[in-house]
């Protein structure tokens, strides 16, 4: 409770014009991220779409946009925050390129760094793969690049993942996933025969995604923070940049702070999520068991 009395003054500094006060403000809460971890969650979900537009706004300085990029990384791998924020935020970015990767992107992070339990749950697996399955029909090509790798990185999640999700999405994005990944779990276990979905699937419950089943719960945080009328940027001119962000002070690479790794099933080598965002010429790589350099 006491931390949630902060969430206003914490606004309040996001929003100073100068750009040393708003880097300051972001490290804060980078450093909060970790060192409360789940506590911080109320924080989080408070401030988490504020920050988003700061990482992707259209002529934003380099000094805020890092910050606010290296702060939605601490908050996405240290704590907790409702999936269903960067659905309805993903949902009403339709013509912003730079935001509807950043919320994928986050949703890459809490799948690689996300404690399974907490990852599996109903209210953090449904609107996850609801906001998957949208990016691998986004009308841009990065986007749905990603949203290919998303799916591969859900699928390590189990075989009854994968047996479920085969029969929401259509046979060639996941042939083309598989050809993409092919150490991944999706495209080794795609070699072999199907396994049966169990009675207990709790996917087998999960309606397709479209646009009418996002929560309308969210519908005041979203129609009042979201709102750039500037004119979008395509996702080939973007710097989507997130884990690995040199300061623009001194090009030092920020480092994470000295604590325990969060327990995950997923590669450590995806860590840095500049690779996926930044134009990397390589395919971008997947989950546990892979090495999707």
């Amino acid at each position: 409770m006491e931390l949630f009395l902060c969430k206003d003054a914490f606004r309040v500094e996001l929003a100073d014009h100068r750009p040393a006060v708003v880097k300051q403000t972001c490290g804060l809460l980078g450093a909060l991220a970790w060192a409360c971890g789940a506590s911080f969650t109320c924080i989080v979900e408070a401030l988490l779409v504020p920050i988003l537009l700061m990482a992707t706004k259209k002529k934003q300085t380099k000094v805020i946009a890092t910050a606010a990029r290296h702060c939605l990384d601490c908050m996405a791998k240290a704590s907790r925050f409702a999936i269903v924020i960067l659905e309805k935020t993903y949902h009403h970015a339709k013509q912003d390129d730079a935001l509807r990767m950043m919320c994928l992107s986050l949703a890459e992070l809490v799948l690689r760094h996300g404690d399974v339990d907490n990852v599996m749950s109903r209210e953090v697996y449904i609107p996850l793969r609801r906001l998957i399955l949208k990016t691998l029909r986004d009308h841009n090509v990065a986007v749905q690049t990603h949203g290919r790798m998303a799916l591969c990185l859900l699928c390590e999640y189990g075989q009854e993942c994968i047996a479920e999700l085969r029969h929401v999405v259509d046979t060639d994005l996941l042939e083309l996933a598989m050809a993409e990944y092919p150490e991944s779990l999706l495209a080794t276990t795609g070699r072999q025969p199907e396994e049966v979905a169990t009675e207990a699937s709790m996917l087998s419950v999960i309606p397709e995604g479209d646009e009418g089943d996002v929560d309308n719960s969210w519908d005041d945080l979203s129609t009042v923070l979201i709102g750039d009328s500037a004119s979008p940027r395509s996702g080939d001119q973007l710097d989507w940049s997130v884990s690995t962000i040199e300061d623009e002070d001194n090009g030092e690479s920020w480092r994470e702070p000295a604590m325990a790794a969060v327990a995950h099933k997923l590669d450590d080598s995806w860590d840095h999520l500049s690779t996926v965002l930044i134009g990397d010429s390589s395919a971008p790589r997947s989950g546990d068991q892979l090495d999707w350099s």
